[in-house]
């Protein structure tokens, strides 16, 4: 035996023998447990399939948990009585984008749900890769047609160590709905994902595209830190839109002028003051929570900043205001941040 296959039924050797490996997020969370799938539609605010199948909707959708366990956006495929197929990707806190789908789209899936709850043969050399923080997947199916019979529930949990034909049809679900969803599909930052990707594009509000514009442009300060980004990163990050951005930082201000004479001294400036503070901090973060747009030439950003100091996470609410004039890129008009706090552990 490998040291690889060794060590991999150690990790297995912790698992439940009753529970199948498919069932098991990297937090030992039972993905096909109802109480467990009761708590991810409550969390993600959906009706459970075999109530959609009483609807007499036709659905085809599915659960996503990350390598840490954590509940990501459930995407559907639906077609209810009266309307036309549509796609919906639901996410906490009630966030939700939907779009209607082409015939050929709502034809796609359909055809590949066909084999979505099938389970693929093992092979021997599957039981000696050692995979670790995996992604499960979770697809549900109402009203699905299979053999030209339509049956009212199907549902397959897989995990990604095996991945397999359940899993190949819930991340292509998640392709076809960023394609479909027009906010979705303008995003360009990286992502690990179509599922992240979504998740992202739940935090647009108002003007979608244009809040896309600016997640693309603005949104990927976060994660810098003192030791990643550096004054002319943080004046590009900052624009140039003769704004004469202003910085509150829990009550210190930092207005930016064009306005000097010859004997005054440089005003401070955002760029100057955020690379002194990440120095002094030993870095910060900031992270960003909803990106909205009023118009394609105004929007904004709200998140919070954080720093990690003596073992510790301190926060502080934060929100940007953006503003794009005369075809330029966006540029800061103004940004205030709050007092910092420990988080509570």
């Amino acid at each position: 035996m490998t040291l690889i296959a060794l060590a991999l039924g150690a990790i297995l050797g912790m698992q439940d023998p009753d529970i199948p490996r498919d069932c098991l997020d990297d937090d030992h969370n039972n993905r096909c447990d109802a109480e467990v799938l009761a708590r991810s539609r409550a969390l993600l605010s959906v009706a459970s399939i075999e109530d959609e199948a009483g609807s007499g909707a036709e659905v085809y959708r599915t659960f996503f948990v990350d390598g840490y366990g954590r509940d990501q956006p459930v995407v559907s495929f639906e077609r209810r009585s009266g309307g036309s197929p549509m796609v919906v990707v639901r996410g906490q806190e009630g966030r939700s984008a939907n779009a209607p789908v082409h015939l050929e789209v709502w034809e796609r899936v359909r055809d590949q749900s066909r084999f979505a709850d099938r389970l693929l043969v093992a092979t021997p050399s599957d039981n000696e890769r050692l995979c670790l923080h995996s992604w499960v997947a979770t697809v549900e199916m109402a009203n699905s047609q299979v053999d030209f019979e339509p049956v009212p529930v199907r549902r397959r949990t897989e995990n990604a160590c095996s991945r397999g034909l359940t899993l190949d049809f819930a991340f292509d679900l998640a392709t076809l709905a960023v394609q479909a969803i027009p906010a979705c599909k303008a995003l360009e930052l990286p992502y690990r994902n179509d599922v992240a990707k979504l998740e992202s594009c739940l935090t647009l509000q108002g003007d979608l595209v244009a809040a896309a514009t600016l997640m693309n442009e603005k949104g990927r300060v976060t994660g810098f830190g003192v030791q990643e980004i550096s004054e002319t990163d943080w004046s590009l990050w900052v624009g140039h839109a003769n704004q004469n951005a202003r910085l509150d930082w829990n009550g210190e201000i930092i207005q930016e002028t064009n306005s000097f004479g010859p004997g005054d001294s440089l005003p401070r400036t955002i760029s100057e003051f955020m690379t002194g503070q990440a120095s002094r901090l030993g870095g910060v973060h900031v992270e960003v929570r909803t990106v909205g747009a009023l118009s394609s030439s105004s929007g904004w950003i709200e998140g919070a900043v954080i720093h990690y100091r003596d073992h510790k996470t301190y926060r502080a609410a934060s929100r940007q205001e953006w503003v794009r004039l005369n075809g330029f890129d966006w540029a800061l008009k103004s940004w205030t941040v709050g007092p910092f706090a420990p988080v509570a552990d």
